[in-house]
């Protein structure tokens, strides 16, 4: 049983090694190149970021809001 276990975990931790390599030769397969594919995650990154932030203000503005009562 501890082969197989041995196997697993060694064949985990390849697939995790290989799987940056394989996306970015799909991507070019599918024509996205690198620098593309860099702007692109660059950008969904900053969205999120963006969203959290204003997410977060929001929270913030409707707690102070029904903390104070009516204005």
């Amino acid at each position: 049983m501890k082969i197989f276990e041995a196997a697993t975990s060694a064949g985990a931790k390849v697939t995790v090694k290989e799987i940056p390599p394989a996306a970015v030769a799909g991507m070019n397969v599918a024509g996205i190149t690198l620098p593309e594919l860099v702007q692109l995650v660059t950008l969904l990154w900053l969205l999120i970021l963006i969203v959290d932030k204003v997410w977060s203000l929001v929270q913030r503005w409707k707690k102070g809001k029904t903390e104070d009562g009516p204005v």
